[in-house]
């Protein structure tokens, strides 16, 4: 994947759970940059430890691994996975740099060595070096969601919420073993 290389086409192809996650990005983005206005560092990690755990990794990775591992290599819906995949990347490296120093570079490291730098940079690429010549990450108003929009995520996941609470009651009870086994 080379996000320099991505067809527009790509960027074009994504689905709604694809601009979702980039709405969530920019709010992620925001409000790191709100706690690191106030010196409220506790809250920027806070934010890093519920944007990876709730957003990337129990709803967008958990949604999209298909895409990722399934799909035709060079299919619009799989690089539009990667596209987001891509910047949800590059706002966590730069949101965690000032506080995950080192892990910040190593990530920014591999990730100029083995994908492409960074758009944030501040120096020519074959110059940059640091995590630290990135610009600090700016939410991206093009990402964000209509109210309306935003309502209707918001109430799906709360669904999902109550869902996944059923069916631990059921595993629980030893009425269904996976959730594979059940039908919404």
């Amino acid at each position: 994947f080379r996000p320099d290389a991505a067809p527009s086409a790509a960027v074009a192809a994504l689905e709604p759970l694809d601009r979702f996650m980039l709405h969530r990005t920019s709010q992620f983005v925001r409000a790191a940059q709100d706690s690191y206005a106030s010196y409220h560092f506790r809250g920027v990690y806070s934010e890093l430890m519920r944007f990876v755990a709730n957003d990337v990794s129990a709803l967008y990775s958990t949604a999209s691994k298909d895409r990722l591992y399934c799909a035709n290599p060079s299919g619009e819906s799989r690089l539009a996975c990667q596209v987001v995949l891509w910047e949800v990347l590059q706002a966590l490296t730069l949101v965690a740099a000032p506080i995950l120093c080192y892990t910040a570079e190593e990530i920014h490291r591999f990730a100029c060595q083995e994908v492409a730098p960074f758009a944030s940079l501040t120096v020519p690429a074959e110059e940059a070096f640091s995590v630290f010549q990135c610009r600090a990450p700016e939410p991206h108003a093009s990402w964000e969601l209509d109210e309306r929009t935003g309502a209707w995520w918001e109430q799906l996941f709360a669904l999902r919420v109550v869902a996944n609470r059923m069916i631990g009651e059921l595993k629980s009870a030893s009425q269904v073993k996976t959730s594979e086994q059940l039908a919404l």
